[in-house]
């Protein structure tokens, strides 16, 4: 039921060619397709899309898609040691 008013409210927000062109791609990468569908209806619930949703901003919005995954890392860790300096080191050598 609430698959469907999702598609429902989908097929009201874009064009045909959007559709065919997201029903193709999801042949792929059906992750991806779902992640754009979510953020269509993101747009939509943010007051964000203005009119259809077409080819334009489906190219934008991949493209702004990949520069976030490209630029997304893992945790980065620094393990330095705060105040750590050659002066605070235990001589070992007289032992």
């Amino acid at each position: 039921m609430v698959e469907e008013k999702r598609d429902e409210i989908l097929m009201q927000l874009m064009n045909k060619e959007v559709a065919m062109r997201l029903n193709a791609m999801e042949v792929d990468n059906p992750a991806k397709v779902s992640r754009v569908r979510d953020q269509i209806l993101a747009q939509r619930a943010h007051w964000r899309l203005n009119g259809p949703f077409n080819e334009q901003n489906l190219a934008e919005l991949l493209k702004n898609m990949e520069v976030t995954t490209e630029n997304t890392r893992g945790v980065a860790l620094n393990r330095g040691r705060a105040f750590d300096d050659d002066d605070s080191d235990v001589d070992l050598d007289g032992l």
